[in-house]
């Protein structure tokens, strides 16, 4: 399955993604996950994806450590890291 079709098949509440998207508004990669951009391009939405999933299975289970700012910025980032040109080799 590629990492288009997961986008794809992402089902999240509104809010959570109306949150995401206003967040794209201010959103910069440099100064918001850093640990994220210190990693390879081509690694970075696949990292993102792996801890969305993780968050999100959080969020359905009702667990405390569950922290919907953190979805928001990931789910923002994903965003951003998915709505970009690919590079040109």
């Amino acid at each position: 399955m590629t990492l288009n079709i997961n986008l794809q098949k992402l089902r999240r509440p509104k809010l959570l993604v109306r949150a995401a998207r206003i967040g794209l508004e201010t959103y910069n990669p440099k100064t918001s996950l850093p640990r994220i951009q210190s990693s390879n391009a081509h690694a970075r939405l696949p990292l993102l994806m792996d801890e969305e999933c993780a968050l999100e299975e959080e969020r359905k289970s009702g667990a405390a450590t569950y922290n919907v700012q953190d979805h928001v910025k990931i789910l923002t980032a994903v965003l951003f890291e998915a709505m970009k040109p690919p590079k040109m080799a």
